[in-house]
């Protein structure tokens, strides 16, 4: 998993909700996962099938799961504030 890379589409994530008009503003961490997910998804249909965070994508019933992505989201969130 490409951390930098990671931090750069949650980064994106958190930046597009706080722009957004007059909606609900905040994003959970379970729709950051899928975001970054969808992210990636985009990224391979584009490139050959190569992912842009190269995160270790599971799925479960309750949709994609990456634990390595989704334990840099508290560390992010309190850097960027």
């Amino acid at each position: 998993m490409d951390n930098d890379r990671v931090d750069l589409v949650l980064q994106y994530v958190l930046a597009a909700a706080g722009e957004r008009d007059g909606g609900e503003r905040e994003v959970t961490a379970t729709q950051l996962v899928k975001y970054a997910y969808l992210a990636d998804v985009a990224h391979a249909e584009r490139n050959g099938g190569a992912t842009f965070t190269a995160a270790p994508w599971t799925f479960t019933g309750q949709g994609p799961q990456a634990p390595e992505l989704e334990a840099r989201i508290a560390p992010l969130a309190r850097r960027i504030g």
